[in-house]
C-alpha cells in the first residue's frame, strides 16, 4: 500500500504541476491582444501611408496645374511683348521714315547767308539771274520762257520768305514779324 500511497502522491503532486487552465486562457488573451494591437497598428500605417500619397497626389496636380498656368501666362506676357515691340519697330521705321521725307523736301537757311539759298535779280531786258549762295551757280532765266517765269515767280516769294524767317529768328518778338504778309510777286510778259 505504500506503494500506491506514494503513486497516488506522486500523481496530485504532478497533478499539481499540470498548467492552469486559467494561466493558458490569460496567455492566450494576452497573445491575441498583442496581435490585435499589431494588426492594428499596422492597419493604421497603412491609412497613415494612402493618406500621404493621396496628399502627395493632389500637391503634384496643383503643382501641375500652377506651372501649365504659369506657363501660359508667361506665353502670353511673351507674346503680348512681342507684338508690343513690333508694333514699336513699325511706328518707329514710319517716323524715321517721314522723318527723312521732310528733311530731304526741306529748304534750310544758308549758313554763311542765313537766307533761304536762292537770289533773284532783274538784269533788265526781262532777264533774270537766280543765285545759289551755298553753291556759286548762277542760273540765267527769261521773262519770254513761259517755264523761267513760273520760277522767277517762285524764287522771288522764296528769297522774301527767307528775309521774313530771318527777320522773325533775330526779332525779339517774332510773332510780330510772322504776321507780316509777303507781297505778291509775279512776272509779266508783253505779249509780241
Amino acid at each position: 500500500m505504500t506503494k500506491y500511497l506514494v503513486f497516488v502522491v506522486v500523481v496530485f503532486i504532478l497533478a499539481g504541476c499540470a498548467p492552469d487552465p486559467r494561466d493558458e486562457a490569460e496567455a492566450y488573451a494576452i497573445q491575441e491582444q498583442a496581435n490585435q494591437d499589431a494588426a492594428d497598428r499596422e492597419q493604421e500605417r497603412q491609412q497613415e501611408q494612402d493618406l500621404h500619397q493621396l496628399r502627395r497626389a493632389a500637391w503634384q496636380r496643383f503643382y501641375t496645374v500652377l506651372g501649365i498656368a504659369g506657363s501660359v501666362a508667361v506665353s502670353v506676357s511673351l507674346v503680348g511683348l512681342g507684338i508690343g515691340i513690333a508694333i514699336a519697330a513699325v511706328y518707329s521705321g514710319r517716323a524715321a521714315g517721314r522723318a527723312v521725307e521732310v528733311r530731304a523736301n526741306l529748304i534750310p537757311l544758308a549758313e554763311t547767308t542765313r537766307q533761304f539759298p536762292l537770289f533773284v535779280q532783274n538784269k533788265g531786258r526781262g532777264l533774270f539771274t537766280a543765285y545759289n549762295p551755298n553753291t556759286g551757280a548762277i542760273i540765267p532765266l527769261h521773262i519770254a520762257r513761259r517755264e523761267d517765269r513760273q520760277l522767277i515767280t517762285a524764287s522771288g516769294a522764296v528769297q522774301i520768305a527767307g528775309a521774313i524767317a530771318r527777320e522773325a529768328r533775330l526779332s525779339n518778338d517774332p510773332a510780330g514779324i510772322a504776321i507780316i504778309n509777303p507781297p505778291l510777286v509775279t512776272v509779266e510778259c508783253e505779249a509780241k
